[in-house]
C-alpha cells in the first residue's frame, strides 16, 4: 500500500526542482524501470523457455527482438561486423 504522505512529499520535491532537473529524474527513472522490466522478462524467459516448442520459442524471440527496438542503440558499422574485423587473421 503507497504511503500517501510520503508519496505527496515526493512529489513536492520533484516540484521543487528545475525543469532541467525534473526531465533528468524522469529519464532515470525510465531507464531503471525499462532495465528492471528487462531483467524480470529476462528470468522469467529462461524458466518459460525450456518449457515451450519451437515454434513457440521463435514467437518468444521475436517478441524479445522487438522489446530491444526501444533501446535506440546505434546501428554498427560494416567494418564492425566484418569477418575481418571478428575473426582477425584466423579469419
Amino acid at each position: 500500500m503507497t504511503n500517501t504522505a510520503a508519496l505527496q512529499k515526493l512529489i513536492d520535491s520533484v516540484d521543487a526542482l528545475s525543469i532541467e532537473d525534473q526531465d533528468v529524474l524522469i529519464a532515470l527513472v525510465q531507464q531503471r524501470r525499462t532495465e528492471q522490466r528487462q531483467t524480470a522478462m529476462s528470468h522469467n524467459n529462461v524458466e518459460t523457455v525450456q518449457t515451450l516448442s519451437s515454434g513457440q520459442r521463435i514467437e518468444a524471440f521475436q517478441e524479445w527482438v522487438e522489446s530491444h527496438r526501444a533501446i535506440e542503440l546505434p546501428d554498427l558499422s560494416d567494418e564492425a561486423i566484418s569477418r575481418e574485423s571478428i575473426y582477425g587473421e584466423r579469419g
